[in-house]
């Protein structure tokens, strides 16, 4: 799910990262995904499943639920080691939910 995919409210979807290991010590498979900031959209934490050596990189995903909310929403999400400090660059999930009016052109090509 690209960044800016419409929903609709109540809608479900998976959201999918790919994050590399780039510093010196290997991730356990008890690492996870946790929720930081923003819209949680329903999902959990959510445990990285095998271990990442450095160099490595492994796909996370979280299930998720669109908002009965209108307008561009966004989640923030980042990786939590084994005794839960979260540590690398924030992951985002940002979804459109409603109508985004397109502008229209007047006889004279402006937009309205």
């Amino acid at each position: 799910v690209p960044d800016g995919t419409a929903m609709t409210a109540g809608q479900t979807f998976t959201k999918t990262w790919k994050v590399s290991n780039t510093g010196a010590c290997t991730w356990t498979a008890t690492y996870k995904l946790v929720f930081v900031a923003g819209e949680g959209m329903g999902g959990a934490s959510t445990p990285i499943g095998k271990e990442v050596k450095p160099g490595e990189s492994v796909d996370i995903s979280v299930n998720l639920t669109a908002p009965a909310k209108s307008g561009e929403l966004k989640g923030t999400w980042r990786l939590s080691n084994d005794k839960s400090a979260a540590f690398g660059d924030s992951l985002t999930v940002v979804i459109k939910i409603g109508t985004v009016p397109t502008p229209t052109k007047t006889p004279g090509g402006y937009p309205n």
